[in-house]
């Protein structure tokens, strides 16, 4: 087994409970403990293996759906000014018993990214909070350019200490050197070793050393995650026991193309 799947952290799913349950909203949350991102993200393969099309993307699918419910409860928030954890979890039960996505996906995981995307929709100014209560700031007619403005936002204005908050620092740091990233993810097109680009990375910019396991799996976890929600890159199936490699989309590249 390669040793970036024999990464092993402790209480993954405590640390999940904990963005739920916390009494503050996500952005300004700090993980205990790294998650293990390997795991989790190929937890997360099945769940968006069927999202081809280049204007469509589990990152658009979840927007639209989170749209649609603020539109609707125009839900209250907390006196930290945050979304009710309550809202989170009933949008999360809806998608599961509805099956809008897939069953693959963990409660708590579905979770995070909602909370992340929230994120996202606000400081693309599509959703913003008022007084006491969400609302959706603007009616998105047309999803065709959705993901891109999605992407954009992702990319260009929403702060990554607040999305990837187990380690502020280093979520800083990766933000501040994105765009080295973005030309390792574009170099070629051919499918590349997840672990290889980590350490690409590390050396160019001085991130940390390299085969640093912990820094891979916070990579896999928050960004490649990510990217691979905005249909950017696809993980390659091999066996269980393989390295993970991914492959940069036509998406990913025309996407790419466009943010700079």
């Amino acid at each position: 087994m390669s040793e970036i799947k024999k990464i092993k952290f402790q209480n993954n799913r405590a640390i999940a409970m904990s963005l739920i349950h916390s009494k503050n909203y996500y952005e300004n949350i700090t993980f205990l403990n790294e998650p293990n991102g390997t795991e989790q993200t190929n937890k997360s393969k099945k769940f968006h293996s069927r999202i081809k099309q280049e204007s469509k993307s589990f990152a658009t699918d979840l927007a639209s759906f989170l749209i649609t419910e603020v539109n609707l409860k125009q839900p209250f928030l907390t006196v930290s000014r945050s979304l009710k954890n309550s809202f989170y979890k009933q949008c999360a039960k809806k998608i599961i018993k509805n099956n809008f996505f897939s069953n693959d996906i963990e409660e708590e995981l579905l979770i995070i990214y909602m909370k992340q995307m929230m994120n996202i929709l606000r400081q693309e100014k599509i959703v913003s909070y008022k007084e006491n209560m969400a609302i959706v700031s603007e009616e998105i007619t047309d999803k065709t350019n959705l993901n891109k403005r999605l992407f954009f936002s992702f990319w260009n204005k929403t702060n990554w200490n607040e999305i990837f908050p187990s380690d502020p620092s280093a979520a800083h740091e990766l933000n501040a050197n994105k765009e080295i990233f973005k030309d390792l993810i574009c170099k070629n097109n051919k499918k590349k070793k997840l672990e290889a680009i980590a350490n690409n990375f590390f050396e160019l910019t001085g991130f940390c050393d390299k085969n640093n396991l912990l820094m891979i799996s916070f990579l896999d976890f928050y960004l490649f995650t990510w990217l691979k929600h905005f249909n950017v890159i696809n993980y390659i199936e091999n066996n269980e026991d393989a390295p993970v490699y991914i492959e940069t989309t036509n998406t990913g590249k025309l996407l790419f193309s466009t943010i700079s």
